[in-house]
């Protein structure tokens, strides 16, 4: 199987303590790297937007993936994890301001 690319989600102003719904996450469980770029095109004042796994795709199951975490102040960055377990998405925190705007591109690696 080759690279897989993915975005999760497309462009969208980002609004506090939101994560994506079970029928929209990834399933990576084929990988086993992901590269995560983030992409703040509008930057906002606080919180944070980040990666989180899970095992099962089930609502209390999901964990932040260790060091895919931005700032949505910032411009954002390229990130690598080899941390994950089967399922991804992406989630915000609760101190969310300023109407950011961002998307997160996915490649992962067998």
């Amino acid at each position: 199987m080759a690279n897989q690319y993915y975005r999760l989600p497309e462009p969208t102003n980002v609004i506090a303590s939101w994560s994506q719904s079970r029928d929209e996450v990834f399933d990576a469980g084929a990988y086993n790297q992901v590269q995560a770029h983030c992409r703040v095109l509008k930057a906002g004042t606080a919180g944070t937007i980040r990666l989180q796994t899970a095992a099962v795709n089930e609502v209390d199951a999901w964990v932040d993936v260790t060091g895919l975490v931005w700032t949505l102040s910032g411009t954002g960055s390229l990130l690598t994890s080899v941390n994950f377990l089967r399922f991804l998405r992406v989630a915000t925190d609760g101190a969310v301001a300023g109407g950011p705007v961002a998307l997160i591109d996915l490649v992962l690696k067998q």
